[in-house]
C-alpha cells in the first residue's frame, strides 16, 4: 500500500488556490467549527453531532496547515515559540485563580 504524503497534499492544495482564497476558506471553516461546537454543547451524545464536531476540527486543522505553508517565514519553530509563551501565560493565570 502506497503511503499518503499529507504534507505534499497540503502544499498542492495551498498552491492551487493561493493565500487569498485560503484565508477566506479558513474563515468559513472556523465559522463551521463554531456552529459544530455549539451543537456539541447542546447534544454531545448524538453520534452525528460528535462526528460533525470532529470533521470541523479536522477541516480547520487542514486550513491552518495550509496557511502555515503559504505564509513564507512562518515555520514550526516560530509557531512553537509563540505556543510556549501563550501556554505558560495561561498556566500563570490559572495559578493566580487558586
Amino acid at each position: 500500500m502506497m503511503e499518503f504524503d499529507k504534507n505534499a497534499a497540503i502544499a498542492k492544495i495551498a498552491n492551487h488556490y493561493g493565500l487569498e482564497a485560503q484565508l477566506d476558506q479558513t474563515i468559513e471553516e472556523c465559522a463551521e467549527l463554531i456552529l459544530a461546537i455549539r451543537k456539541y454543547k447542546r447534544n454531545c451524545v448524538d453520534v452525528k453531532v460528535r462526528a460533525n464536531f470532529v470533521e470541523e476540527i479536522v477541516d480547520v486543522s487542514i486550513m491552518i496547515k495550509q496557511l502555515k505553508y503559504l505564509m513564507v517565514g512562518l515555520d514550526d519553530y516560530k509557531i512553537g515559540v509563540w505556543e510556549n509563551a501563550k501556554l505558560k501565560r495561561q498556566l500563570e493565570r490559572i495559578k493566580k485563580e487558586c
